[in-house]
């Protein structure tokens, strides 16, 4: 079914006044973290933080503190452990590296175990001048969900990356047939005004109801706030999965979960992620006291699970409660979320997970250690729980 116009122009419309448009460098659950000033050599941790689309990529760059020590070889032998395939070009535009990246051109084009290129990766990260350089040879090349960079970059809320990629990639869709522009209105407040002038017109079929679904979403109140003063619907369920019970325990709706757990309890959205999994997002805890016990264990598509979820933002009365079920599952890149807990510095959580997950990561695996990170933290709480830990 055709988009119709006169859709399109009232949301558009009805929200483009009261949004500002995102800074390239704004903090938030998706974005890339701030650079950490090189004091002298030392080790990585790879990072995620994206909330309800985690990390598509293994390659997750951020030191766990400023006291950390280590060399570049080391900084690249932390990467874990190759199991998809990845190359050096990859690695580089993940690092946002010119230097490598301009050493590696000649593995252009090529792609890992899912399907991701190195333009890709820049573009996950915000390194809009690695973009540049790469987009010539690897720009619109799907990966095996039919994912562009120019979504990478809509998803990440990285503008500059966006801009620079739209006169190659706009337009395009996805298996699902989701373009640049619902990417960004899902995981962003607002999606930058270049991507709404240029893809606006290329939605179709449902795209009114999930952008509608993007506004409502908990990273977007100012949305959420115009619509339902317009008297618009409130999330379609049928569009990405979303139930009542969801909807509920994403807002800590105590009387909405014990109405709706016993009909929807185990379902999945389109991502895998469960009722549990956003209650454990906004640290509702008397909801995820309702949903452990019947939701427990669940991984969404990329692995996560809802202690996981609570790690990355460190919810740490959702991770007292999720982590004697939760303890010690990995992701699909093999993390735990302890690794999170400590990438984002969230260091009062470690007391609940580190008796359970300290030895998870091996320094023979993957070229650091969970124990031996934590070690050069300069946190004296960190120092004095590892000297009380006995694993």
């Amino acid at each position: 079914m055709a988009w119709k116009a006169i859709g399109i122009a009232s949301l558009l419309g009805l929200i483009g006044s009261n949004f500002v448009r995102h800074d390239d460098a704004a903090q938030s659950h998706n974005k890339r973290p701030n650079s950490i000033v090189e004091t002298g050599p030392r080790p990585t941790i790879p990072q995620s933080k994206s909330p309800r689309d985690p990390p598509n990529t293994s390659l997750l760059l951020v030191s766990i503190s400023k006291s950390i020590t280590s060399d570049t070889a080391q900084q690249d032998k932390a990467i874990h452990r190759d199991a998809i395939n990845s190359t050096p070009l990859m690695h580089a535009a993940a690092k946002g590296d010119l230097t490598k990246i301009s050493t590696y051109m000649h593995m252009v084009s090529r792609q890992d175990n899912r399907g991701m290129t190195a333009l890709m990766y820049a573009a996950y990260y915000g390194h809009v001048e690695a973009v540049k350089l790469l987009v010539w040879g690897e720009a619109k090349i799907h990966d095996k969900r039919g994912k562009t960079a120019l979504m990478y970059a809509a998803q990440q809320g990285f503008g500059e990356c966006v801009r620079a990629l739209l006169p190659f990639e706009k337009g395009m869709v996805d298996k699902d047939n989701w373009n640049a522009l619902m990417y960004s209105a899902m995981c962003n407040d607002m999606p930058c005004q270049d991507l709404i002038d240029a893809e606006s017109t290329y939605l179709t079929g449902d795209s009114d109801s999930i952008l509608k679904v993007g506004l409502l979403s908990k990273h977007n109140k100012i949305g959420k706030n115009e619509i339902q003063s317009a008297n618009l619907p409130l999330i379609e369920v049928n569009i990405l999965g979303i139930t009542p019970l969801m909807e509920a325990a994403t807002v800590g709706d105590i009387q909405g979960v014990k109405a709706h757990i016993k009909t929807y309890r185990g379902r999945k959205d389109r991502y895998g992620t469960t009722a549990l999994m956003y209650a454990a997002i906004g640290n509702h805890v008397e909801c995820v006291r309702l949903l452990r016990t019947s939701e427990r264990r669940e991984q969404d598509h990329e692995g996560f699970t809802a202690l996981m979820r609570a790690a990355i933002y460190g919810n740490i009365e959702c991770i007292e409660l999720l982590a004697a079920d939760e303890g010690g599952m990995l992701n699909n890149i093999q993390w735990s979320a302890i690794a999170y807990l400590i990438q984002n510095n969230y260091f009062e959580g470690l007391q609940y997970l580190l008796h359970l997950e300290g030895n998870l990561h091996e320094k023979e695996e993957v070229g650091y250690s969970i124990f031996s990170l934590l070690e050069h933290s300069a946190n004296p709480q960190v120092q004095m729980l590892l000297q009380a830990t006995e694993i």
